[in-house]
């Protein structure tokens, strides 16, 4: 009988060994769960960082085109000021050989004028 006895707490023994091991496997499960849904969280403010830095990134490459195109254009503009200076440069001189010529062109007539009335 005391055989029995001992195998019988024995038993005991197992049986409340597994069910502390039943208890630890299932605490470890829970925290493997914990720990999927913390990745899971995790993996989602990453794609949605993502989406965000692919959209900032999309909206600097629009900023640089603009600054490009922008950039250009004022090197147009800058451009067509000098041929505008150049121009008008040369409509000044222009302007200064007419004015040397009709200053002329009026002293010879003021001579020619003088003569006649001299004559």
């Amino acid at each position: 009988m005391r055989a029995t006895e001992e195998i019988s707490g024995q038993i005991s023994t197992i049986q409340a060994q597994t069910a502390e091991a039943v208890h630890a496997i299932a605490a470890i499960g829970g925290t493997i769960n914990e720990i999927n849904r913390i990745a899971s969280s995790i993996f989602h403010a990453i794609q949605e960082q993502n989406a965000a830095t692919g959209e900032i990134a999309g909206r600097i490459l629009d900023a640089a085109n603009g600054t490009r195109t922008i950039s250009g254009a004022i090197g147009g503009v800058s451009r067509s000021a000098e041929e505008t200076s150049a121009a008008s440069a040369e409509v000044a001189s222009e302007a200064s050989s007419v004015s040397f010529k009709a200053n002329i062109l009026r002293s010879q007539v003021d001579q020619f004028l003088q003569g006649l009335r001299a004559a």
